[in-house]
């Protein structure tokens, strides 16, 4: 007893050498992530995300709560008492979860965690059966020990919430978090709230620092986990640990299992079982392909998710950059673009490459379009059954996964129907017009003309859903400036710039654009101005504006002081929006005076944003839609033969002019 209230009174003083090894542990996978480009990386990311120190006061304060309270119960509670109840973490968390990420859980998700905690219960009882104190704690004493069950659960989740909402890297992250963790378990400590004493100086011991170390690690872990995964997994790989302990102690010390740890073991395995069947999809993530491959049958129904990608690695910048300037349907230059195409791409790839070393060393982009195209296709397996199952295929322009390899791993499912589902909700001939002339093209080289049967979500720029998931983030963005200020803010739209050769021609993007802009506005219902800015121009022709970087110097010179940069034609973070609105526009509005510029988050995993796409691709489906009414009318002064083409389409089509 005297050795448990001795580990009893080390519990706070070892938390904060545990928090403390927890920041050693994220700076060094900080450094050594950042090792090419220095601590200045490091540092620039830290100023850039500063806000998000006061953020993590609030799990951390929770956490170091935690804490407090568990030295606090463990003295009212026997161990039996203290642990059976703790069990009821499960439910709670799943709670939080249904209400924070707005996202409910199905029966069988309820049933699985009912049953892991029944589980849980009967392993603590039995281990602890017998042990019971003779004298029952206090009323106030089973509150202490709710408010503790809900600090711990609040603060997984909140902690989930800033590890996926947020722009910060996880490294960045994990150091702001348990930075603040040290300061709140001082302050308990200095406030008296635990207590002090020499012997807490044997955390510091052979026997311990061991323990504190892993215990870091693990803390370092579960934010990769929560990252990746949620917090419901969390709290189910925590039931599996609780069994697993008794099961590898037996194994390895020949110790006996009772009848009741074993009704723990089969009633959390069970659970588990049950959960996984209903929350998770076993998938694997593989660069090469760009998608995550789920263990279904045939699929149904492909979805051709089709953007421009980006480079994954820093290595990949050049053949990113000498496939883009070498595209003739984004950036015309003639009969010498094969020349000059792969020069500007070997003239800028230094440069390009610096930038997205400051971003993290590549785009995320193949991350979210995987992540948006799972869980779109998870939903419509869901809402639209007669369909199913879906799978999701990446299509980038530029970048892996490209087109033929896409095309060829469909085959190899033995895919027949496919929806090409265009990642840029506005048409633009130099965008969704280019990805789609090379799908035919590819198609026809690898003679794959009656292999799949095509439909075209070609544009959704003013979908209801889509655009109440802009909406949703512009009030995020508006949540960053203080409540008095934010009436004051100016809504700045940004997005990709078009040369004004193409919109010449009579490209509707600038149309689109500007439609669904309107519509945002519409939709917010506050009484803030807005403006629609052009970013992302490259060479010396003439490009549609206001340029962001004009506007910005503009409000200025006005001596606007609140801007709040929205990308408008994006569907998830890229170099546009971490390096150029992130770093390079954010100097530029300091430079102008401007001193509160924020930007919205972008749509990312946006749950309306998920729910928006599968609905849509849904309603395609159930309509017999072929494509959208404009998608036949091709620019007025077009001169591409290849344009508004659909190969196989799943019903009679003709483009509304004489081929060329």
């Amino acid at each position: 007893m005297t050795q448990d209230l001795e580990l009893k009174n080390l519990l706070p003083h070892s938390d904060v050498t545990t928090q403390e090894t927890k920041v050693t542990t994220s700076l060094g996978r900080t450094f050594w992530s950042h090792l090419k480009r220095g601590i200045q990386s490091l540092y620039a990311q830290t100023v850039k995300h500063y806000g998000l120190l006061y953020s993590y006061l609030i799990p951390a304060g929770l956490y170091a709560c935690y804490d407090v309270l568990a030295y606090v119960n463990l003295r009212k509670f026997d161990a039996s008492t203290y642990f059976l109840l703790l069990q009821f973490r499960l439910v709670v968390t799943g709670l939080l979860h249904q209400c924070m990420f707005n996202k409910k859980l199905c029966g069988i998700q309820w049933i699985a965690l009912l049953i892991i905690t029944f589980g849980c219960c009967i392993k603590t009882a039995s281990e602890f059966y017998g042990v019971r104190k003779n004298t029952s704690p206090p009323k106030l004493a089973y509150a202490s020990l709710m408010l503790q069950i809900l600090c711990s659960t609040f603060a997984g989740v909140y902690n989930e919430v800033l590890l996926k909402r947020t722009l910060a890297t996880l490294n960045v992250q994990n150091i702001f978090m348990y930075v603040d963790s040290t300061l709140c378990t001082l302050f308990f400590i200095a406030a008296g709230v635990v207590e002090s004493s020499e012997d807490n100086l044997t955390v510091f011991s052979m026997n311990v620092l061991p323990l504190i170390t892993i215990m870091a690690c693990i803390g370092v872990v579960t934010s990769l986990f929560l990252q990746c995964m949620d917090s419901i997994r969390k709290a189910i790989a925590s039931a599996l640990e609780l069994v697993m302990l008794p099961l590898l102690s037996a194994f390895f010390f020949d110790l006996s299992l009772t009848p009741p740890l074993w009704i723990a073991v089969i009633s959390v395995a069970f659970g588990l079982l049950r959960a996984i069947s209903a929350t998770v999809s076993l998938w694997y993530f593989t660069k090469s392909r760009g998608s995550m491959h789920s263990k279904r049958n045939v699929p149904k129904t492909a979805i051709a998710m089709m953007n421009m990608g980006g480079p994954s690695t820093l290595n990949e910048v050049g053949s990113f950059l000498e496939n883009l300037f070498c595209d003739p349907e984004i950036i015309p230059m003639g009969k010498a673009q094969s020349v000059v195409g792969p020069w500007i791409a070997r003239r800028r790839t230094p440069k390009i490459t610096e930038q997205y070393a400051k971003i993290g060393g590549g785009s995320p982009i193949l991350k979210w379009t995987n992540i948006q195209g799972e869980e779109m296709c998870r939903q419509l397996d869901s809402i639209s059954p007669q369909t199913a199952p879906h799978k999701h295929y990446v299509f980038f322009r530029y970048a892996n996964p490209q087109t033929e390899a896409s095309l060829l791993q469909m085959r190899e499912d033995g895919v027949e129907r496919v929806v090409a589902f265009s990642q840029y909700p506005q048409w633009s001939c130099t965008t969704t017009g280019s990805s789609l002339n090379q799908l035919w093209r590819e198609i026809k080289r690898l003679k794959m003309e009656n292999t799949f049967k095509w439909s075209l979500i070609d544009r959704w720029n003013t979908d209801a859903g889509y655009i109440e998931a802009v909406t949703q983030r512009v009030r995020l963005g508006l949540e960053q400036f203080a409540p008095e200020d934010r009436h004051k803010v100016i809504i700045m739209f940004s997005a990709h710039s078009l040369p004004m050769k193409v919109v010449y021609k009579g490209d509707p993007y600038v149309k689109e654009i500007a439609s669904t802009t309107e519509r945002v506005m519409d939709k917010l219902q506050i009484g803030n101005s807005h403006i629609l800015a052009w970013q992302s121009k490259v060479g010396f022709l003439p490009w549609m504006g206001p340029s962001t970087s004009d506007v910005l110097k503009g409000f200025g010179k006005q001596g606007q002081q609140h801007v709040l940069a929205v990308p408008i034609a994006f569907t998830s973070d890229h170099i546009e929006t971490l390096y150029e609105i992130d770093i390079e526009y954010a100097e530029e509005a300091k430079e102008a005076g401007i001193l509160h510029f924020k930007r919205s988050p972008s749509l990312n995993d946006e749950p309306l944003l998920l729910k928006a796409m599968a609905n849509r691709v849904k309603k395609h489906l159930e309509e017999g839609e072929l494509h959208s009414p404009q998608y036949p009318l091709p620019c007025p002064k077009c001169t591409n033969a290849m344009c508004r083409t659909i190969l196989n389409p799943i019903s009679n089509y003709s483009v509304k002019r004489d081929r060329i």
